[in-house]
């Protein structure tokens, strides 16, 4: 059990008094450290439950706490891929801008609090610690068992409330109409990434039916921008849009790129957007996804200046420029025994993410004489598409599995990875680590690594390069 001080609901608070459920001392750092790690037992024991699709218990428990949720604005964000990466980009931008910036993304890499974070800052132990508590109490008031995900939700937006931030930028967890997220009633602004086939056992097996479950996210006249191109899945965007009075800007449309340059450290592009253009943007976001990415932020902004908040252009370029996201084509050099190591980590889960990630290595701004992919995913993806995708471009394959409930094992992923390599160019390893391990000690001078299929996969493997002497590009 969570020992935590006991909070009554929201309303029996003014701001002030509900600060100090964040700032009460604890007796020594001993006991915050204990107290965290209960919360996070508890937290991470709620994974059990599994995704449940609904508002109805997250409604309930925010209600009792006086709805933390109408206390801030809010730029809310769906779609297949991306949606970290517009949020990161937005986000970053408004902070420049000088507003008190709340971030809700998922899933972490390393740590939880990477989900949850005020002008960049993670949310510290302590709030973890306290707001668990009081998520918890207000949640056995109800004889409610919330989610994973929707517990956390909760406990997000008590702390962008007891933060008074000024815009919260948050990502679904998955789909849209029934996320926990979509609880908020009023965004600024909806921004649909893309439309692919994912969570197909939720979601619907038909990209129509994926795109009418993010759709759900728009609002009564509310506004919207989306960089989705399939036909079917755009029409059904269109069609709620139309039903629900709202505003719909399209990428490609009313909003469009071109890349003038790219180096190791930046890519250069120009902007034609919904009422300014801008030359020569920048961003450290690899690959040209990530471009794409970068307009879809530079747009929402703009409508939050149709809606009188208004942001300079410097703030936008500074806001792009200085965005980073971890684990997202993120590049590192290692020094293992003398060896210079290349290793290029990426969190791509999907067909669509691997597709991206394929045109980056086949694309010629990194060049390799060999290919070594460690490999894992889970085990509720599309794992024969993705494995089609990415493993003919490997010279040498580590087939991993990521300690989750929901991992594929390494050895039926080995099984699809076969279906194009020999069995010589094949191995496995028990864990993550294992795999990272293995391949560095397979490279040579002009290697590349290459760790991809699941986020798990990449922040494990991010913990275990940090064993080695590196240098992020």
């Amino acid at each position: 059990m969570v020992v935590c001080c006991f909070t009554p609901p929201w309303s029996a608070y003014s701001t002030p008094a509900l600060s100090f459920i964040a700032t009460k001392p604890y007796p020594d750092m001993l006991w915050l450290h204990m107290l965290f790690n209960k919360a996070l037992s508890y937290i991470n024991s709620l994974g059990c439950l599994g995704i449940r699709f609904g508002l109805s218990n997250v409604n309930k428990v925010l209600g009792l706490l006086d709805n933390p949720e109408k206390n801030f604005r809010s730029v809310h964000i769906a779609g297949t891929n991306g949606k970290g990466s517009v949020a990161v980009m937005t986000g970053s931008i408004l902070e420049e801008a000088g507003f008190k910036t709340g971030l809700y993304t998922s899933p972490h890499l390393i740590d939880l609090s990477e989900r949850i974070k005020v002008n960049g800052r993670r949310i510290s132990k302590r709030d973890v610690a306290r707001l668990t508590g009081t998520v918890r109490n207000a949640s056995g008031r109800l004889s409610l068992e919330l989610t994973y995900f929707e517990f956390l939700t909760v406990v997000a937006f008590l702390y962008f409330a007891l933060k008074e931030v000024d815009i919260v930028v948050l990502e679904t967890g998955m789909g849209g109409r029934l996320d926990a997220t979509n609880v908020i009633k009023n965004p600024l602004v909806s921004v649909i990434t893309n439309i692919d086939y994912e969570h197909m056992d939720y979601l619907g097996n038909s990209l129509k039916s994926i795109a009418r479950e993010k759709a759900g996210i728009i609002k009564k006249n509310g506004t919207v921008i989306t960089a989705t191109k399939d036909k079917e899945a755009l029409e059904v965007i269109k069609d709620v849009c139309r039903k629900k009075d709202g505003k719909l800007f399209c990428a490609g449309r009313d909003l469009d790129t071109s890349i003038s340059s790219v180096n190791n450290r930046f890519q250069e592009f120009d902007y034609q957007g919904i009422s300014n253009n801008y030359k020569g943007l920048k961003i450290r976001l690899r690959g040209e996804h990530q471009v794409q990415n970068a307009a879809l932020a530079v747009g929402a902004v703009e409508v939050l200046g149709l809606r009188n908040i208004n942001v300079s252009e410097t703030h936008i370029r500074k806001g792009l420029a200085g965005a980073s996201w971890p684990g997202r084509l993120d590049f590192i050099k290692l020094n293992a025994g003398g060896k210079r190591i290349r290793v290029i980590l990426d969190g791509a889960h999907n067909p669509s993410g691997i597709e991206s990630l394929k045109e980056f290595l086949s694309g010629g701004s990194i060049t390799y004489d060999d290919l070594i992919l460690v490999f894992g995913a889970l085990s509720d993806k599309d794992v024969q598409l993705m494995t089609s995708g990415i493993v003919p471009l490997a010279d040498r394959v580590i087939a991993v599995s990521p300690q989750v409930k929901r991992a594929l094992s390494r050895t039926t992923l080995k099984k699809e990875i076969l279906k194009y390599k020999n069995t010589s160019d094949v191995f496995t390893a028990r864990t993550v680590g294992e795999g990272v391990r293995k391949a560095v000690e397979m490279a040579f001078s002009n290697s590349l690594i290459c760790v991809s299929g699941s986020l798990y996969v990449v922040g494990k493997a991010i913990e275990i390069l940090e064993c080695y002497e590196t240098n992020r590009l």
